[in-house]
This record gives structure tokens, C-alpha cells and sequence, in this order.
């Protein structure tokens, strides 16, 4: 059977496709959704506010008509910091409150996202200040569509002039190594659960 690919532009009916993906794809790359007690908290913190305040950055992968993966980011993590923590903590906060009881993966990633006060990013932003997420469902894998996702994305920081991008891989997730390296990426940092990896784009002259 032969199957249409595409990349094109995000739109706002895109929104739920984006949430589910987000979703199957949020556990090492497999389905999340029996490790949360809300389906849609993965959505709401790394799809919701990204599309919403610079859909522009945001790209579809579709297979056949249907949207099968995304790429989406921000081209300052310093100023996306601010927006989330001042327009979606407090909607997050009052959703999942701390007093309620969460299955463990749930927990971690309130605790981390939602409740913590203090900001999220990494020191090396100054130098690679763009980050990214992309996540593509298994049935579109192995296409060429990871490639073509990132490529765009860093189409578009080039056209804005932003020198340079980061993003961070669960080092368990080997095949995804193998891929961003192959793509020219660096590793730049590693923590326990995470390592960076970064490139640099725009060079100014």
C-alpha cells in the first residue's frame, strides 16, 4: 500500500492529534497513558503552551491525510520559562493539586513541572537557546519523518537568526542517541534520567 507523506505548517485543529501523540509516545517512546492518572497532562506541559503562544514553530507530520507526528519548541527557552510559569503553573497548580494522591510517573513529572518554584533552564541556553520536542507515533517511524521534522525546525530558527538549539533525550532511548548524532548533534550535557544534546545554527557575520 503505498502511503502519502507530508510536512506542513501547524494548525489549531491539530491540537487533540498533537495531545494524543504526546501521550502514546511520552513513556521512553512508548504508550504513557496507563502511567497517568490524566491523559492529558503530558499535552498541557509539553504541547498546550508551545503551540499556543508560537505556533509558528510548530510543524505536522502527516501519513496519508492523518497527523502521525509533530515537531514543536521555542526559539528563547529563557522568555518561554517565564511565559509558563506566569500563564500555565497556575492552571496546572489549581488542576493537580499537591494535597491529591497520583500514580508515580504522574507525581514525578507535577513535581518537577508544575510545583517546583524554581526555573527549568539549563545554564548552556545563552549558547543554544531554541529547544525542542518531537514525537512521532510508531506506525510513521522509520520514514524519513524524524529527519524531515528536525530539519524543518531548524529551517525556521536559521530564517530568525537564532544561533543555536537544544534538547534533552532519556538516555535509555538508544535508538533516538544514534539518531540525533547522526544528525549532527552534540552531546552538551548529561544529569541523572537525561542527557542534552545541541547544535549550533545560525552563525552571525
Amino acid at each position: 500500500m503505498n502511503q502519502n507523506h507530508s510536512i506542513r505548517p501547524y494548525h489549531p485543529v491539530d491540537l487533540a492529534d498533537y495531545y494524543a501523540i504526546c501521550r502514546k509516545t511520552g513513556y521512553k517512546g512508548t504508550d504513557a497513558s496507563a502511567f497517568f492518572d490524566d491523559p492529558l497532562l503530558l499535552g498541557h506541559v509539553y504541547v498546550g503552551p508551545y503551540v499556543q503562544r508560537e505556533p509558528e514553530y510548530a510543524l505536522s507530520a502527516e501519513m496519508n491525510g492523518k497527523v502521525i507526528g509533530y515537531v514543536l519548541g521555542t526559539p528563547d527557552s529563557r522568555d518561554f520559562d517565564r511565559y509558563f510559569r506566569k500563564e500555565w503553573i497556575p492552571f496546572l497548580q489549581k488542576r493537580y493539586p499537591r494535597t491529591a494522591k497520583y500514580q508515580p510517573a504522574q507525581q514525578e513529572l507535577l513535581s518537577h513541572a508544575v510545583w517546583s518554584q524554581g526555573g527549568d533552564v539549563p545554564g548552556f541556553s545563552s549558547q543554544y537557546p531554541a529547544h525542542l520536542h518531537v514525537d512521532i507515533l510508531p506506525a510513521g517511524q522509520g520514514m524519513g519523518l524524524g529527519r524531515k521534522l528536525m530539519e524543518g525546525f531548524m529551517e525556521i530558527l536559521n530564517s530568525k537568526g537564532i544561533e543555536g538549539l537544544h534538547f534533552g533525550v532519556d538516555p535509555e532511548n538508544a535508538g533516538a542517541l544514534i539518531f540525533y548524532r547522526k544528525l549532527g548533534f552534540e552531546q552538551i550535557a548529561a544529569y541523572p534520567g537525561v542527557i542534552y544534546f545541541g547544535r549550533r545554527i545560525y552563525i552571525k557575520k
